[in-house]
């Protein structure tokens, strides 16, 4: 049975780097999505909008990025994370609101409280737009890896 688990073998070599290739090309598409939907002021979020992967290796594969833009999340076996470590980009992606401490002070001094800021997705709107097209991709190489 040596011939079974030689060919066993090449099977998962072949689906495992099918499947991360296809991760790392999600990545890129998303990645890429959210960059021309992110609201620009300075370009500091769009800018820092960068993914990770792991190789067929175990190891941590990123987008080259000119500076030190890092993701601390750290990535998992069959997982591709997008995203960035910009400190506001969360209040960005899913708004703000008025703390209510702040809305307890106001409402004794006898002023309107603001409703905050409303979010702008770009992450989860790249994600969203992107899934059909990821869903293509993903059956595109793994068809091609069982040939």
């Amino acid at each position: 049975m040596i011939k079974g688990e030689i060919y066993t073998d090449k099977i998962n070599a072949a689906m495992t780097k099918a499947i991360n290739n296809g991760l790392k090309a999600a990545c890129i598409m998303v990645e890429g999505q959210a960059v021309s939907l992110v609201p620009v002021d300075s370009g500091r979020l769009k800018g820092s909008i960068t993914w990770k992967t792991e190789s067929d290796h175990g190891d941590t594969v990123n987008r080259e990025t000119e500076g030190d833009i890092k993701l601390k999340t750290p990535v998992k076996k069959n997982q591709g994370i997008v995203g960035t470590n910009v400190e506001y980009a969360p209040y960005v992606e899913y708004g703000t609101t008025p703390s209510f401490g702040t809305k307890i002070v106001n409402l004794f001094k006898g002023k309107k409280t603001r409703k905050g800021m409303k979010g702008r997705s770009y992450l989860r709107k790249a994600l969203d737009i992107r899934k059909k097209d990821i869903t293509k991709m993903f059956k595109v190489s793994i068809d091609g890896a069982l040939k």
